[in-house]
């Protein structure tokens, strides 16, 4: 049982864990921001010219890369309707061009598809040579939230990985899976003293997520309040008031 008096004062923990610098940026805003997020880089990337699902997929299959690129970015834009295109999306997947993997999974994201239908393609991009294809891939299983809890035991091992932001996509996937991520817990909770602030911020937001009314989330979260960076603090705060304490 969470003491009464802990949730009185959690108010008080929030404002000491604020960055202390004067104009200071909100929660999450530091660092480096996923690639392929809605409304992220490729949303003002210049317009290319497939019109159609079949012309964009006729377009994945040319012998230029930068073509492959702008077929999966204009797949990417047409949502939904690119699901047609999901089988050609998927063998670019394996593309001899890193960038092209990457607009691939953007793509893959966008068009919403069933889970079953894409999830072993994106499990196996985890283990992509490139870190920027594995840390979409990441971001590409999280999309689907408790859809991609299947495969949670293939995603947990990229909280390891040895690119920071590899380990981030990986944390951020696993909190929009909520409580059906809590197997990932002894993970997770070791980025807590990742060498990296970024990764610890993340990783104590999606403590939280993922295991909100355990006392071992509040503690490890309490004890992020003393951490050496500001915004981890600030995370392991806002992340407090997340929980659900009896």
């Amino acid at each position: 049982m969470i003491p009464a008096r802990i949730r009185l004062i959690l108010p008080i923990l929030f404002l000491a864990a604020l960055p202390r610098s004067p104009g200071a940026a909100a929660p999450f805003a530091r660092g480096k921001q996923p690639r392929f997020e809605d409304g992220g880089p490729l949303a003002a990337a210049p317009s290319t010219g497939a019109r159609s699902p079949a012309e964009a997929m006729k377009g994945l299959e040319s012998g230029d890369p930068e073509t492959r690129m702008e077929s999966a970015l204009a797949l990417g834009r047409m949502g939904s309707g690119a699901r047609p295109a999901l089988a050609k999306l998927l063998a670019v997947l394996k593309d001899e061009d890193s960038r092209v993997r990457m607009y691939a999974l953007w793509a893959i994201k966008m068009a919403r598809p069933e889970p079953a239908s894409v999830l072993p393609g994106l499990v196996a991009s985890l283990h992509d040579a490139h870190p920027n294809v594995r840390e979409n891939a990441a971001l590409a299983i999280g999309n689907f939230g408790a859809g991609a809890s299947s495969v949670l035991a293939q995603l947990a091992p990229s909280l390891r990985d040895e690119e920071p932001h590899v380990r981030m996509a990986a944390a951020r996937a696993l909190s929009n899976m909520g409580v059906h991520a809590e197997g990932a817990f002894p993970l997770l909770s070791l980025l807590l003293k990742d060498n990296n602030p970024d990764v610890r911020m993340t990783a104590a937001w999606s403590l939280a997520m993922i295991r909100p009314g355990a006392e071992d989330t509040f503690a490890a979260l309490l004890a992020c309040l003393r951490d050496s960076d500001s915004y981890v603090r600030l995370s392991a705060a806002m992340a407090l008031g997340t929980l659900r304490l009896p």
